[in-house]
């Protein structure tokens, strides 16, 4: 069956960013299918995973900073929509999206 894609959410493109930032933070991604499914997952660029284990190193979180994890966590080189959006149609085209993503 041939999924098409009706809509893609990126929750930082609801805020500002500005200058370098862009493209550096996680986001929350929910594609929703013509049919209407729905589907979410964590997006996070590699480069910010040292960021992120410092900073739960300095708030004690993740036991200081010892491990992460997030459910349903795509790691991508950035978190600019055309990364995020050739992620999801080659998840698509490979027949992964629902292993990789939650249905919601």
């Amino acid at each position: 069956m041939i999924q098409i894609i009706d809509q893609i959410f990126i929750s930082n493109e609801s805020s500002e960013q500005e200058g370098n930032s862009f493209g550096q933070e996680a986001n929350d991604v929910i594609v929703t299918l013509k049919n209407g499914e729905k589907f979410h997952a964590s997006f996070f660029p590699f480069d910010s995973l040292d960021h992120l284990r410092q900073r739960n190193m300095k708030n004690g979180e993740f036991l200081n900073g010892t491990y992460f994890w997030s459910k349903r966590m795509i790691l991508v080189k950035d978190c600019s929509r055309r990364t995020i959006e050739q992620v999801i149609w080659n998840l698509l085209e490979e027949g992964e999206l629902q292993e990789a993503f939650l249905k919601l």
